[in-house]
């Protein structure tokens, strides 16, 4: 197999770390860009390298599906759920049954194609953030504020004691109300320089982190193909993968 000389390079810096193939027809590489027919080449937990392919077979054939990098949600709450009743309980229920409806939601989120979530914010989410980075559940990196600050949370002195405590306790971020009114629309509003990953997810590129997914169709084309994912990799460990005629 022949990548491209920087992507050779690339791959050898990881010493050790297996490295896969994946083979692809259309690329949407985070950066406004198109990329046609395409190998990348994972090695560990990274891209290590994109270019042409010679001899060789993928371990994965992508081929006839949209390949991007993993989705980024901003905003969700991992312990938000129904009951067998079809209402909403989170908070009001068992601590063990909150638990693991929090794990169930992370598995379901990253099944969707999302690898980095910003969960804000409850305080299952720190232990099931680490267990994620352990390897011992799957789901989406998540970053958590563990709590929200709100006018309720005390006078501004008690506030400003309240967010030191919050980091300490091991928040990635602080949610804190500053107004009552709730944001419309699903767009990304912090860059990944906001959320301290730039250079780090985001973009199919090489170094950066092996978060991949794949669709049937091209959401340029028809935004409804978000919805038939059927490829997910994070950190370069595949968690989806019912593509037609994948080799794995």
């Amino acid at each position: 197999m022949r990548f491209l000389t920087a992507s050779l390079l690339c791959a050898c810096s990881v010493a050790g770390a297996q490295s896969i193939a994946l083979q692809t027809g259309t690329i949407l590489d985070g950066k406004g860009g198109v990329l046609r027919n395409q190998w990348i080449l994972v090695s560990g937990s990274k891209i290590a390298g994109l270019g042409a392919a010679g001899q060789g077979s993928p371990a994965y054939d992508l081929r006839g599906l949209t390949v991007m990098p993993g989705w980024i949600d901003t905003h969700v709450h991992l312990n938000w759920h129904f009951n067998n009743e079809h209402k909403y309980v989170a908070g009001r229920d068992k601590p063990e049954e909150g638990a693991l409806y929090t794990a169930e939601n992370a598995w379901v989120t990253l099944q969707g194609g999302f690898t980095t979530v910003q969960s804000v914010g409850a305080a299952i989410d720190g232990p099931v953030r680490d267990r994620i980075k352990e390897g011992a559940l799957p789901g989406p990196r998540v970053l958590t504020s563990l709590r929200q600050i709100n006018e309720r949370s005390g006078t501004p002195d008690e506030i400003r004691e309240l967010v030191r405590r919050t980091k300490s306790e091991g928040a990635d971020l602080i949610k804190i109300f500053a107004t009552t009114g709730m944001g419309a629309g699903g767009n990304q509003s912090m860059s990944d320089e906001q959320l301290g990953m730039g250079g780090q997810i985001g973009t199919v590129a090489p170094g950066l982190e092996a978060d991949l997914v794949a669709v049937e169709g091209n959401p340029l084309e028809d935004i409804t193909a978000v919805r038939r994912v059927v490829f997910v990799m994070k950190g370069g460990k595949v968690y989806r993968n019912t593509a037609r005629g994948a080799v794995k």
